[in-house]
């Protein structure tokens, strides 16, 4: 079951609009908050970051679902590791005056005379 809910939405670079969403039904949930935590909550709620703290809790979660989502598995993590230590390498080589200058139209000639042979 679905049911439809009223949002206020606060846009970084946007004035202020009112949109509609489809959320699936919903189940309360009581959270108790540390000072600090609740503190921070009002803050943002006062600030017209989000219309209350229920919106500002489920944005969070909903922030913290999707970036959970979007994590690298082993595999993509070894080849971002590799690819870093590549980069930091040939940063390191390039300081040293350790490269070759070259233009774009000299790689694709490269390029073609391989694929020739």
């Amino acid at each position: 079951m679905f049911s439809v809910r009223w949002v206020w939405q606060n846009p970084p670079l946007d004035n202020a609009l009112l949109s509609a969403y489809v959320t699936p039904a919903m189940t309360q949930l009581a959270v108790t908050l540390p000072d600090e935590l609740s503190t921070f909550v009002d803050r943002s709620v006062k600030a017209g970051a989000f219309h209350d703290a229920e919106e500002f809790i489920v944005n969070l979660l909903y922030n913290v679902k999707a970036q959970s989502e979007t994590e690298l598995s082993e595999e993509q993590q070894f080849k971002l590791t590799t690819l870093r230590t590549e980069i930091a390498l040939g940063l390191e080589e390039a300081d040293s005056g350790d490269f070759v200058e070259f233009t774009a139209d000299e790689i694709i000639a490269e390029g073609r005379a391989r694929r020739a042979s």
